[in-house]
């Protein structure tokens, strides 16, 4: 298959949220859609929520700088993907979990982390 259809179903996809309501986005996200896809990408996401949050693009590689200067003073922020998968970023093993869950009563629950003694 070719990647760069990745791209395009980005686009669909965001084309067809774009038209379901205009609080899906606003002035300053259009403009730097318009932005990058006129400069290479095939398409994008808006990730994150209400406020802040990043707009992702899929750009082919030789296109890469002019999206990166079409959206400037935007950060960017490179990532690639990987075929390993999913990979620990946190990992202290004295913890049962690397995560905290909030319940009304915590004491009822167990579930914080524990460390060993000293």
């Amino acid at each position: 298959t070719d990647l760069n259809d990745f791209g395009r179903l980005l686009d669909e996809a965001w084309q067809r949220k774009r038209g379901l309501a205009a609080a899906v986005s606003n002035n300053d996200i259009d403009e730097a859609y318009t932005r990058a896809i006129k400069a290479g990408a095939l398409g994008g996401k808006l990730l994150g929520a209400g406020g802040g949050g990043f707009l992702l693009f899929f750009v082919p590689k030789a296109r890469q700088q002019a999206v990166i200067r079409a959206l400037d003073p935007f950060r960017h922020v490179p990532f690639k993907l990987e075929r390993g998968g999913s990979r620990v970023a946190l990992h202290d093993p004295d913890l049962t979990s690397n995560y905290e869950t909030a319940y009304p009563d915590p004491s009822a629950h167990d579930l914080k982390p524990k460390r060993k003694a000293a």
